[in-house]
Formats: C-alpha cells, sequence, structure tokens
C-alpha cells in the first residue's frame, strides 16, 4: 500500500470534459522582469509634472537661498569664520545633500526603484568611458558655439559691442569663486556636479519624459532651465551652457547612469577653471610676444 504522504509523482494533464487537456496560463514575463533604467510607467503623466514641478522651485530657488543662510549660521556656530569660500562650499555641499534626499523621498513616495533616477550599478570601465563621452559632446558643443559666434561677429559687426561687458560679467562671477587653493576647487566641483545632475539629468529629465512622454522634449525643457540658471556668467552664456546641458541630457539617456553624467560634469568643470586660472598668464605671454 503505497506512502500517503509520499508526493503523487508528475502524469499527464487529464482531459476536460471536452476531451482537450486544459490550457496551460503562462505569467506574463515583463512583471518578473526588473523594471528598465529611467521607466517612470508607473507614475502617472499629472503626477510626474507636478513632481517636476516641485523639484525645479524647491531644489533650485528655494534651498540654495535657504541653505546659503544656514550654511553661514554653522560655521558660526563651529566657530569657524564665514568667509566667502567657506560659506559657497558648504552651500553647495548641503544643496547636494538635499537633492539627494530628495530623490530618496520620491523614489519612496512613488515605490521605484533607484534605476529610475539612473541610480545603477556599472562597470567601472563603462562609466568612464559615458564620463569622457560627455565631456567630449560638451567640449564640441563650446567650440560650435564659438565659430558660430565667430561667423556671426565677422558677417555683422555690431555684434563685437556685446563682447566686452560680457567678458567684464564672466570675470565678475568666476572672481566670486573660490580658485585660490586645488584641493578647496575639486571639494566644491564634486558638491557642484552631485547638486546639477542630480537635479537636472536624475530628477528632471525622467520626470519631464514622463510628464511630456517624449524624450526630446524633456531633454530640451531640461537643458533650456540649465541655461538660464546660469545668467549670472552673462545673457551670452545661456546658449552655449543649454547646448551642454543637452549633451549631457544625451550622454544620461544613453548611459542610464546618473554617476556617468556626474563624472563628465565634474570633469568640465575642473578643465574650465584651469583654463581660467591659465589665461592671465597666457595674455602676459602673448603681450610679451607682441613685437
Amino acid at each position: 500500500m503505497p506512502d500517503m504522504h509520499e508526493p503523487t509523482p508528475p502524469g499527464p494533464t487529464p482531459p476536460t470534459a471536452s476531451g482537450l487537456a486544459p490550457p496551460i496560463m503562462a505569467r506574463r514575463i515583463s512583471r518578473l522582469l526588473p523594471p528598465a533604467p529611467l521607466d517612470l510607467s508607473g507614475l502617472g503623466r499629472l503626477r510626474a509634472f507636478v513632481d517636476a514641478l516641485v523639484v525645479a522651485l524647491l531644489a533650485l530657488l528655494l534651498l540654495p537661498i535657504l541653505l546659503f543662510s544656514i550654511a553661514g549660521i554653522l560655521l558660526a556656530v563651529l566657530r569657524i569664520e564665514p568667509t566667502d569660500t567657506a560659506v559657497i562650499v558648504s552651500c553647495e555641499w548641503l544643496c547636494a545633500l538635499a537633492v539627494m534626499g530628495i530623490a530618496g523621498l520620491l523614489l519612496r513616495q512613488h515605490n521605484l526603484p533607484p534605476t529610475a533616477f539612473g541610480l545603477t550599478g556599472v562597470r567601472a570601465d563603462r562609466v568612464l568611458l559615458w564620463a569622457g563621452a560627455g565631456v567630449g559632446a560638451s567640449y564640441a558643443v563650446l567650440f560650435a558655439w564659438m565659430i558660430a559666434f565667430g561667423l556671426a561677429m565677422l558677417f555683422f559687426p555690431p555684434l563685437q559691442s556685446l563682447i566686452e561687458p560680457e567678458m567684464e560679467k564672466r570675470q565678475e562671477f568666476f572672481e566670486q569663486i573660490p580658485m585660490q587653493s586645488f584641493g578647496i576647487s575639486i571639494f566644491l566641483l564634486v558638491a557642484v556636479a552631485i547638486y546639477e545632475e542630480t537635479v537636472f539629468r536624475g530628477l528632471l529629465l525622467p520626470l519631464l519624459r514622463r510628464a511630456t512622454g517624449r524624450w526630446w522634449l524633456a531633454i530640451l525643457i531640461s537643458a533650456a532651465v540649465f541655461g538660464c540658471l546660469h545668467i549670472a556668467q552673462g545673457p551670452m552664456a545661456i546658449l552655449p551652457l543649454m547646448g551642454v546641458g543637452a549633451a549631457l541630457s544625451i550622454i544620461f539617456v544613453l548611459s542610464r547612469s546618473l554617476l556617468a553624467v556626474m563624472i563628465a560634469h565634474f570633469m568640465f568643470d575642473l578643465l574650465q577653471f584651469q583654463l581660467i586660472n591659465a589665461l592671465p598668464e597666457l595674455t602676459e605671454l602673448g603681450e610679451g610676444m607682441t613685437p
């Protein structure tokens, strides 16, 4: 007599009343697979638009103003002299940490995986390759802008009158940035890369894509806001920096890696700082070689 606790060996499926075996019901494979990176399909379009608006207002307007004041108070409490350099660096790091916290809250609130905002575990060599591509694309945009503007001045000489005040505005802006120490510059630029890339690429871009349904429109809007945010460098800086923002956005969409564009942003800014620091020396060298 067979053991009642022994499992019955599998056998053929008994036929139904019609004489045919019942159909085998398979689960949808899409439910078993993890969501694709930057995929916010589970989020409603209206909610995505509201979240994008809240992120833009909070991270780009309210937080910098509030955290700039908090940085000064924090330095005073720690009995650190609140110099311009210390306040700027502290404010940037507070902003970077705050926007990372915002990203975490959105992921938790909507029950999204970190890959929704580009927080993926990608191989180091792949990240560095995409970061290099981001730097190259950003400088390609700048060189294209310089050539286009040079041609425009050639055919429309009155445009040359805009150069001098624009360069003075740019010089005033860069004089406010702490570049006296290479170590301080690195510390500052890391915070800037984390803050701006988390806001513009990590958060705004996927949310805008979900709200509009189009990657190209999301890239255009995000790049426009990115360029306008840098108006302190002068009105003429808006268009080329819009191009840089668009280039970094495309790299982000292709790589699906927020870390890649953070590194690209950092490397781009670092190279720019080195060029700015070398500019006076190059100018003096050029003047010394003038006959």
